[in-house]
């Protein structure tokens, strides 16, 4: 009668784990853009130092580590008294703000005292979210492959992809863009449920053939290769208004520029390949998806063979691209890819 009890016991509490799993299961699997600062922990800007111009201006010096080219540093002219004051403040990127107090000379003087003004800062930097920073979370070792399909990709690389070990990881992506992006052109469609049943590395030669492969295909096969290369990557997807496909959503990816820290997009089916604004930096998707569709400011680099590109406007992209790609939209960014 024991050994009953204990047995419906343990039966009732692993059912329990097991809904509670199950209805947790996104919590595993994505993370849904809440906040910028989640996603891309290493954009935080923080505080190197504040330089005093005069008794009301100063300037705020930030970490070159955080920075692109277009913000290193902010001018703040200060009000009387307590307020807060915008540092660094980008399109789709959280603010960074610091209090200080403006206690004027001036003010002193007409009350007849000889006490000097002065500045006070009341907070500074923002911190990390390390949680994220870890790039291990991101699970890209997922992609199953075979030690021969993995030697194979590799001859791809140094052969006909002509990666070298000396590469950055924007010239890495640059010639695995390319390649992938020419060479699967013919390919974009929907696929058979065969297909979907095979290995990313088959998917590929499924698609060089010019069998139809889609959105989720292109990414798992340049996840595959950017692995063996060594770039770290992520998976994106993003809802659209209308698909040939079931579930109208579109997937791309991400991947993780070592020498800059900071995530750039790519889409291969879209052949759309670096997104660089005006002072040359690489974009990410939450900076894509954000984007005046008539920015013209904004470069976007395309493939027109399997080892050059073609610089165009990102205001002349396609509707289709902007009925995928705007503010309205939400992106999930998987942890996993065993979903």
């Amino acid at each position: 009668m024991v050994d009953k009890r204990i047995f419906y016991i343990l039966f009732l509490l692993i059912t329990l784990c097991t809904i509670y799993l199950f209805i947790n299961r996104d919590g595993y699997r994505f993370i849904k853009q809440s906040a910028y600062s989640e996603i891309y922990p290493n954009y935080l800007p923080s505080i190197q130092a504040f330089k005093s111009i005069n008794d009301s201006t100063v300037e705020v010096i930030l970490n070159k580590s955080n920075l692109d080219s277009s913000n290193k540093s902010t001018i703040l002219n200060l009000k009387k008294g307590i307020h807060d004051y915008v540092v660094v403040n980008k399109q789709g990127q959280d603010s960074l703000k610091v209090t200080i107090e403006y206690l004027a000379t001036e003010d002193y003087a007409k009350q007849g005292n000889s006490l000097q003004g002065g500045i006070t800062i009341y907070n500074s930097p923002l911190t990390q979210n390390s949680k994220e920073t870890n790039l291990d979370k991101w699970r890209d070792d997922e992609i199953t492959s075979t030690p021969l399909e993995r030697n194979l990709v590799n001859e791809l690389l140094k052969d006909s992809i002509k990666i070298d070990d000396k590469d950055n990881t924007v010239e890495k992506v640059r010639k695995i863009g390319t390649y992938l992006s020419f060479h699967l052109r013919n390919a974009v469609g929907l696929p058979t449920d065969s297909l979907l049943n095979l290995s990313v590395f088959n998917q590929y030669k499924c698609g060089i053939k010019g069998e139809k492969i889609w959105c989720g295909n292109y990414a798992l096969i340049f996840m595959l290769f950017c692995k063996q290369a060594g770039v770290k990557t992520r998976y994106v997807e993003i809802n659209k208004l209308y698909s040939v496909f079931p579930g109208n959503l579109h997937i791309f990816n991400e991947y993780f520029i070592t020498e800059q820290g900071k995530w750039a997009a790519i889409d291969l089916l879209n052949n759309t390949l670096f997104y660089k604004n005006n002072y040359g930096d690489f974009l990410n998707a939450v900076q894509i998806k954000n984007a005046n569709a008539a920015d013209s400011s904004i470069k976007v680099f395309k493939a027109t063979s399997d080892t050059s590109l073609a610089e165009v406007n990102f205001s002349s992209l396609p509707k289709s691209f902007f009925d995928t790609y705007n503010p309205t939209k939400e992106l999930k960014f998987y942890l996993s890819l065993n979903y």
